[in-house]
């Protein structure tokens, strides 16, 4: 994991950069103002997010430490408070420069009602669940994949993000998640060539995540059978999800399936971090698998709160909400 600081006075002309910025027509003319502030970023920083964006080799993961965000943050919302539950946009420009620097921002309708910039927190009423919004279950390692019901065919990897960025806003030192990364090479490393083999095949299902099944009747339908390892030996791509559900279809898948599980959970793999307000956690979603451990919620306004962006490589040809809104991904 590639880690920087970045100099205060650096992010103090980002805030003031962000705050004189007019208030945009459209989310292209958003992106547009925060690319011409790249400039203030330092040359090392641009050039790490570059190689981490093109090469298949870079780091799973970087961490950017001292990012600006608003200096009066509303209380943390309780319990799926309405968008937006802020008024200033400090922390939306920051995390949005990062995401267009690494590719196109998306969104997905039925993930937080189609946010390009998502608030995650905990609320009372999912906080067992196997969600973002969960607090006293831990999620286990997963890539973050997507389901729609009007694609319900798709596979979940298909329409899924490249980069998961996550921006700390608060996170009080009694509330503090750790929020792992395992690289896919290093997990494969741990496998036998035969278990590996297993993974290319499609001997697997995949249940729909969580929090892309609340509309309808609410089911999570499993998906058709599918490969959970594809990609070149020297730099694998892993799509699954022990969080929200993976099965195999035969005895050999499962002792692969529980071989890459018991890799994912091997401390000695893992690269943890406790985000703070300021800390940006890019993750690459193909070549990297994440987890969040548990943590306190008491649900008064002073809970962990993050924000999160999808950022994919290319939109095309995935069907879009509308030609006006064609990062929200359908």
């Amino acid at each position: 994991m590639f880690r920087v600081e970045l100099p205060t006075d650096v992010a103090e002309h980002l805030y003031n950069a962000f705050a004189d910025l007019p208030s945009p027509s459209d989310t292209e003319q958003r992106l547009a103002q925060l690319l011409a502030s790249c400039s203030i970023l330092p040359i090392e920083v641009l050039r790490e997010l570059l190689f981490f964006r093109a090469s298949p080799y870079a780091s799973n993961a970087i961490l950017i430490s001292g990012l600006p965000i608003d200096h009066d943050l509303p209380p943390t919302p309780a319990d799926g408070a309405p968008e937006p539950v802020k008024q200033g946009g400090i922390s939306e420009s920051a995390i949005l420069t990062i995401a267009a620097l690494l590719g196109e921002p998306v969104a997905y309708r039925d993930e937080k009602n189609g946010a390009l910039v998502q608030n995650v927190y905990p609320t009372r009423s999912r906080k067992n669940t196997p969600s973002n919004e969960s607090s006293a279950a831990s999620l286990g390692f997963h890539t973050e994949l997507t389901f729609s019901r009007t694609a319900a065919d798709r596979p979940l990897h298909c329409a899924s993000p490249d980069f998961v960025l996550l921006l700390g806003l608060r996170c009080p030192a009694d509330r503090l998640a750790t929020t792992s990364v395992v690289d896919a090479r290093k997990a494969c490393s741990c496998l036998s060539e035969r278990q590996l083999a297993v993974l290319r095949t499609p001997q697997f299902q995949l249940m729909a995540p969580y929090s892309f099944t609340r509309t309808g009747d609410g089911s999570r339908p499993w998906s058709s059978p599918v490969a959970l390892l594809r990609g070149p030996d020297d730099a694998p791509s892993l799509a699954f999800d022990s969080a929200c559900g993976v099965k195999a279809l035969s005895a050999e898948a499962d002792d692969a399936l529980k071989a890459l599980t018991a890799a994912c959970n091997d401390p000695e793999l893992h690269e943890t971090v406790q985000l703070q307000a300021g800390d940006l956690l890019a993750i690459n979603n193909n070549r990297a698998a994440h987890s969040r451990s548990s943590f306190s919620a008491h649900f008064d306004g002073r809970d962990r709160w993050l924000q999160r962006v999808y950022v994919r490589r290319s939109i095309w040809p995935l069907p879009v909400e509308s030609p006006k809104s064609y990062r929200i991904l359908t």
